[in-house]
């Protein structure tokens, strides 16, 4: 089976207006997000005013003539933060541009200048730059991941872009990923980049795989990436215990002393809620009362001079805490606190 596509030409000035206009959209799972730095986008830019070539774009169309762009998001991210003046340029040597009309040579120094600050022709050179748009209207997500490896093949992708464009349930863990806990835990780059990914592969391991078994260092965490899929069973139950724990984490936050937020923090740090999740698998489970739990999990993380009230906590924390020994060593130290503390709960009511 071959894939059809189709091109059009879009101007710059068209793109930022349907990016505004949300018809041209970047929620594919195979997205990086927004990480171009200024120098980049600058360059970019420098590249449409003196003639070199910008390679083509790649999208999925839609419904509603919607275009998903799969591949091209930096560069139709620059262009409308460019036409917004969301950034200056910077890093340019000095453009010559020759005047088609007299034949003369004019110099810019464009460094430092925001779209409205530019000289009106080189406004007119961005605004009708034209930019070739391969678009596909019949593509599976299995077709999309594979066209994200052929088009980047031989870019230096990071370990985490490989792991999602090579992930067979990248799909339904975009949809895990909707939880409110990781739009708290994360800023908006860090969410759009996708980081919470490898997170819920995280959770999922420490509640549905043996504890000997775990580790997230990457010559073993990375194959299962991409080969993890969860059940609409285990889904719901994910999802269960990311209800407790965000309940635990803002009645922790809703506190106004410092040593209640610290903690808050500390809870949505990856290493400490990676660590909590099977416990708070058991409170689900155990239909344990929340508050009691959110004390527990108050005691053990308000230690002022370290993460813990542990010692073999914290070491298993710092240096090598991807390794499974550390896992374990985590896990216990939280096993022992957490027993103590809800056997003297139990002596109490007794």
């Amino acid at each position: 089976m071959s894939l059809r596509k189709a091109n059009i030409t879009w101007n710059s000035k068209q793109i930022s207006k349907m990016i505004d206009n949300e018809k041209v959209t970047f929620d594919n799972v195979v997205q990086r997000g927004d990480v171009w730095e200024t120098a980049r986008r600058s360059y970019l830019i420098d590249s449409m005013i003196t003639g070199y070539p910008v390679p083509p774009i790649y999208a999925k169309r839609g419904d509603e003539k919607i275009y998903d762009i799969l591949e091209g998001q930096q560069r139709l991210l620059t262009i409308n933060k460019l036409l917004h003046d969301e950034f200056a340029l910077t890093g340019l040597n000095d453009i010559v541009i020759i005047d088609e009309v007299t034949g003369e040579m004019k110099t810019y120094q464009l460094n430092g200048l925001r779209f409205s600050e530019l000289p009106e022709e080189i406004q007119e050179i961005i605004n009708t730059f034209n930019f070739t748009i391969y678009y596909f209207d019949d593509i599976t997500p299995e077709e999309v991941r594979e066209m994200f490896k052929r088009l980047n093949n031989g870019k230096p992708l990071s370990t985490k872009e490989r792991n999602i464009a090579n992930c067979e349930d990248i799909e339904n863990i975009m949809e895990i990923g909707e939880h409110e806990i990781f739009h708290e835990m994360m800023n908006k780059k860090a969410y759009h980049a996708k980081k919470y990914v490898p997170i819920i592969v995280k959770m999922y391991l420490m509640i549905y795989e043996p504890l000997d078994e775990v580790s997230f260092e990457g010559k073993h965490f990375n194959p299962v990436i991409e080969k993890l899929r969860i059940t609409e069973e285990e889904k719901k139950k994910l999802i269960d215990v990311f209800d407790l724990i965000e309940y635990v984490h803002d009645s922790i936050a809703s506190d106004t002393d410092k040593a209640s937020a610290k903690i808050a923090k500390k809870i949505y740090k990856e290493t400490h809620l990676v660590s909590l999740i099977p416990f708070v698998k058991k409170a689900v489970e155990e239909n344990l009362n929340a508050d009691i739990f959110t004390d527990w999990i108050m005691k053990f993380f308000s230690s002022t001079d370290g993460a813990s009230i542990s010692d073999e906590y914290n070491l298993a924390s710092q240096a090598g805490s991807a390794k499974n020994e550390n896992i374990q060593k985590r896990h216990r130290a939280l096993e022992k606190n957490f027993e103590e503390f809800f056997d003297k709960i139990e002596n109490i009511e007794m």
